[in-house]
């Protein structure tokens, strides 16, 4: 489990990169949506486009600073991003935190401004105000295989506010972007207190903070262009706020797990990459081949380790595309002392007779105990069969992970989209992010679903057993005219969905 300054826990390897299509000319923050229920079943640098003000249907609480993590408004509770890939293009959509969790009435949808938007990092303070700051890759115009650069939606008292442009990180030098495939992560690589920003293209870059108001990193901190690293599939970094649990003044360098280096889509090996003072480490630890990871504290002991799990992908074809196979196990890589993990990987497999496990997994503690649980995808048992069709959570303790006894939750989106219906294997809900949203000690666990049918994402928040919350970022439209939609899911004491 993560301390409260831990912010959210964001699912690693299976963040789609967005292309836009049909969007704004600049970047605009739209008005409120439309409550939705989701459904269960047995050119240049710097400025890149304004920001203007959000029409909520309740306004943003105005906040102070705070050291919460994924806290855009700095009042002191989590909010939760989403980088959202719909039928009318790319956008980012915040539904805001509160005393009593998450309140999507609350929110704030940010437009793509003209850009293409990809891959988004979790939410952290880059630049030491107190308010949380949104990185995110994007590429100049619509052409498909522009050459996308890391940039900063900048947050505030009120979150992202008109007059606060999003802004273009300068590249290290030795780094160069890469086609649709840089993955912007937060991390503390050297363990200094302030996150910093890793880069994923051709090879790995780490760009140090706290960064500037025009996105520059910190002038006493050499950015690190690591050239002997290969860039892989995607990078998944070690939160930066959850050094605080477990080293004296809450610094300790976290570490980076590269995933499917020159794989093609394949699953090859990943590579650990630990963090320390001077930054990311020379010495490497091989982990079991798998293009999706997480760090957790599977035992409790305070080391860090690592799940790495086959995403399904087959030489760049989805799962379920002919060529994949179903995923059949995680692999478990214990932490050791000095920041490093043992090599020998313990497999976690799903409970006799219900398929595969894998695909995208992460770290979440929903009983307090202080030895994280693994969310992961489960397939069913038919031969063949390469869709995902619920998520496993697995329970940790002082001897790990235990793969008896795991919890299977099924939480599907609507049947009907865009005028046509999708069979249920292709609407499953994943783990999104993990967070103790109410401050009782105990993290929920965030499932989600979007596609580019949808007119927005449909989230869950769960205990680990059951709904606490459901609500769908679904309707906006350009003209800031919002539809309500209600769809067959029975909710008796949640009242969920934008307003």
């Amino acid at each position: 489990m993560e301390s409260k300054e831990a912010g959210l826990r964001i699912g690693a390897g299976a963040t789609a990169t967005a292309t836009a299509c049909g969007v704004c000319a600049a970047l605009l923050v739209l008005s409120g949506c439309g409550g939705a229920q989701g459904g269960r079943e047995p050119e240049a640098p710097g400025k890149t486009g304004a920001v203007s003000s959000p029409a909520q249907s309740r306004p943003v609480p105005r906040g102070d600073g705070s050291d919460v993590g994924s806290d855009l408004n700095g009042d002191g509770h989590p909010d939760l991003v989403l980088g959202e890939d719909l039928h009318a293009g790319t956008r980012l959509s915040v539904a805001y935190g509160s005393e009593k969790g998450l309140d999507p009435s609350t929110h704030t949808v940010i437009g793509p401004g003209g850009l293409q938007l990809g891959e988004t990092g979790q939410a952290a303070d880059l630049d030491g105000d107190g308010y949380s700051d949104i990185p995110v890759a994007a590429a100049p115009g619509q052409a498909m295989n522009a050459l996308a650069t890391p940039h900063i939606v900048w947050g505030g008292p009120k979150g992202p506010q008109s007059g606060r442009t999003p802004v273009k990180v300068p590249l290290p030098e030795g780094f160069e972007a890469g086609y649709e495939e840089l993955s912007p992560t937060t991390g503390d690589f050297n363990g200094d207190g302030h996150p910093d920003l890793a880069l994923n293209g051709p090879n790995v870059a780490v760009l140090y903070g706290p960064f500037s108001r025009d996105g520059r990193p910190d002038e006493k901190a050499v950015p690190q262009a690591r050239t002997d690293i290969e860039g892989g599939a995607s990078i998944v970094a070690d939160p930066a706020a959850s050094a605080a649990r477990d080293s004296p003044g809450g610094k300790r360098a976290t570490g980076l797990v590269v995933l499917g280096r020159g794989g093609d889509g394949e699953q090859v090996p990943a590579t650990y990459i630990p963090g320390g003072p001077g930054g990311l480490r020379e010495d490497e630890y091989p982990l079991s081949a798998g293009n999706a990871a997480a760090f957790g504290d599977f035992n409790g002991d305070g080391r860090r380790d690592i799940a790495v799990a086959d995403s399904g992908s087959r030489n760049n074809e989805a799962p379920g595309s002919g060529s994949a196979a179903r995923p059949d196990a995680v692999a478990v890589h214990y932490g050791t002392e000095g920041g490093g993990v043992d090599g020998k990987e313990k497999r976690l497999t799903s409970p006799a007779g219900t398929g595969g496990v894998g695909g995208r997994v992460l770290a979440v503690d929903t009983d307090g105990d202080g030895a994280d649980e693994l969310a992961a995808l489960g397939y069913p048992a038919t031969e063949g069969e390469t869709q995902a069709d619920k998520v496993l959570v697995f329970d940790g303790g002082r001897q790990g992970l235990r793969p008896d006894g795991a919890r299977t939750l099924r939480r599907l989106s609507p049947a009907k989209t865009a005028g046509r219906e999708l069979p249920a294997g292709e609407r499953l809900a994943s783990p999104e992010a993990a967070r103790d949203l109410d401050g009782d000690g105990r993290e929920e666990l965030l499932l989600s679903f979007a596609g580019p049918g949808y007119e927005g994402s449909q989230v869950w928040v769960t205990d680990g057993h059951d709904d606490q919350q459901a609500f769908s970022t679904a309707k906006c439209s350009q003209e800031k005219q919002c539809q309500r939609e209600v769809y067959d899911y029975k909710m008796s004491d949640v009242e969920a969905g934008f307003k």
